[in-house]
């Protein structure tokens, strides 16, 4: 059986874990995948090492080492035997390194539409030849960004039997009071959740929202100033900072939400978002990344401009003030678009032919 190794920079569940993990998942009777993270995680099979998180200086010395310690993993030839790598993010170069060094064929996923991540994406592109890798971009705005022309466009996918409301579900939901939105994501600023509490300000009617998503220690002071922005609204509203949800509470927060939000500053094409499409619910997300290629605005959504609270305020106030039927067509809509687009069967093949390809 091919084994796949994913290598993913952080250990902490995020957007390409659970690109990853759907691959793995999709193609499991034809692949066996083997899971790498700088740290040790929930779905670490093995662990790097990880420098960055102590001071971000030491990351340079993080590659090095973990490039040696890969040679040193895949150091006997009979381990290299149908092995790919498949490398997630823009910034994730050692197994880069190694993978030449080893001579086994590798797949790089940019998940990233950050242009600050150009110059080491850049470093490890370096002095490429030969036919045994392959770049995938996740969204089609990284092509520009990286100006990886060459590249496969692979977008995400979910599985739709999962993330899809029952007959039953459907002829439950209705509109609640009071309001309930939702938005998912680590609490990292590239997440836009302090633009999305100051948008809840002097809304007219009294609402709850949720927060999913893990805290994190690189980002103390961030979440500390969203507790702050939290406690202000307490007047106005209510917030509950849930941290990590599981999908099977991910989904039931879906079902029971009014209006899901995605405030991002950047993304490339966020999961969380065809989750939320699939499940029908009413979804307002900011214009970075892909996102405008998976929502048609004012038809399956509301796309407003990144880092405008006013814009998402707007928005917010269009969107509760929908009636049933044109929530109802709008949901539709979500749905028709993400089963179309985003099945996790066209995503498993897509990568199936990828790996076969550079077996041969």
């Amino acid at each position: 059986m091919l084994k796949v190794y994913h290598f993913i920079l952080d250990h902490r569940v995020g957007g390409p874990h659970v690109y990853a993990k759907t691959i793995a998942s999709a193609l499991k009777d034809r692949v066996h995948s083997i899971f790498v993270t700088s740290g040790n995680g929930q779905i670490t099979d093995i662990a790097l090492i990880n420098l960055r998180h102590i001071f971000q200086i030491l990351y340079p010395l993080e590659i090095l080492l973990n490039v040696i310690k890969l040679i040193w993993i895949f150091r006997n030839r009979g381990s290299r035997i149908k092995c790919i790598f498949d490398i997630h993010g823009a910034a994730n170069i050692a197994p880069v390194f190694a993978s030449r060094i080893l001579r086994i064929p590798y797949v790089w996923h940019f998940h990233e539409t950050l242009r600050d991540l150009r110059g080491i994406a850049l470093l490890g592109r370096i002095g490429v030849s030969g036919d045994k890798h392959k770049y995938v971009v996740v969204a089609r705005k990284s092509i520009e960004v990286f100006g990886l022309t060459d590249a496969m466009v692979i977008p995400g996918s979910i599985d739709l039997n999962f993330w899809h409301p029952t007959k039953l579900e459907r002829s439950l939901r209705s509109h609640t009071s009071p309001l309930r939105l939702l938005t998912v994501g680590n609490l990292n600023p590239l997440k836009g959740q302090d633009i999305l509490l100051d948008a809840m300000t002097n809304l007219n009617n009294f609402w709850e929202l949720d927060i999913a998503g893990s805290s994190l220690s690189t980002h103390r002071e961030y979440e500390a100033t969203l507790k702050d922005k939290a406690s202000f609204l307490s007047s106005q509203g209510s917030v509950r900072f849930l941290g990590w949800q599981s999908p099977e509470q991910l989904r039931k927060l879906l079902f029971v939400s009014d209006i899901f939000i995605l405030p991002s500053k950047s993304e490339a094409c966020p999961i969380a978002l065809l989750e939320a499409m699939a499940m029908g619910c009413i979804c307002i997300a900011t214009n970075v990344g892909d996102v405008g290629e998976i929502i048609k605005d004012l038809e399956s959504g509301f796309l407003v401009a990144s880092n405008s609270s006013k814009c998402l305020q707007v928005a917010i106030k269009k969107a509760s003030n929908m009636s049933w039927s044109e929530r109802s067509k709008m949901s539709k809509s979500a749905q028709t678009e993400i089963v179309l687009r985003y099945s996790q069967e066209r995503m498993a093949k897509s990568h199936l032919d990828l790996y076969l390809s550079l077996c041969k």
